[in-house]
């Protein structure tokens, strides 16, 4: 069996994916009261609290599939991966001044992009599952 798919270590990774969800929620609730209404787009704030909310949602289900052994878990999982991409590349060229800037790259290259590598790869490893040998010597 390959050392991705065993049991302990997808109870890690389903946990590390609904912490993540976990923080994204206080986050979002942060992000409701301190964005501005209005900032070239009349739905700023919405957008931006919607699509975190979206964000901990879509990996809250990626933790549930791989806690459960869905025969989807690594879609969620790559969808999850996408998404911290997504939210990565609109933070960072969204950013209103040189602080709001150095925060999104610092949260992109720290956590973001990571773990959405991560989570891809994760996908790709669940779906197509290579045996390592590891007797050999």
């Amino acid at each position: 069996m390959s050392w991705m798919l065993t049991p302990k270590f997808q109870v890690f990774i389903a946990r590390a994916v609904i912490a993540a969800a976990a923080v994204l929620i206080p986050w979002s609730l942060f992000l409701a009261a301190t964005l501005p209404a209005e900032n070239l787009s009349r739905h700023y704030r919405l957008t931006w609290v919607g699509f975190d909310l979206v964000l901990a949602l879509l990996l809250a289900v990626t933790a549930v599939s791989i806690f459960r052994q869905s025969e989807h878990h690594d879609l969620y999982a790559c969808a999850s991966g996408i998404l911290l991409f997504v939210d990565s590349w609109f933070d960072v060229t969204g950013a209103g001044n040189r602080a709001d800037y150095l925060v999104a790259m610092l949260m992109a290259t720290v956590i973001s992009i990571p773990a959405g590598i991560f989570l891809i790869l994760y996908a790709i490893h669940a779906k197509y599952p290579v045996e390592l040998d590891v007797d050999q010597h």
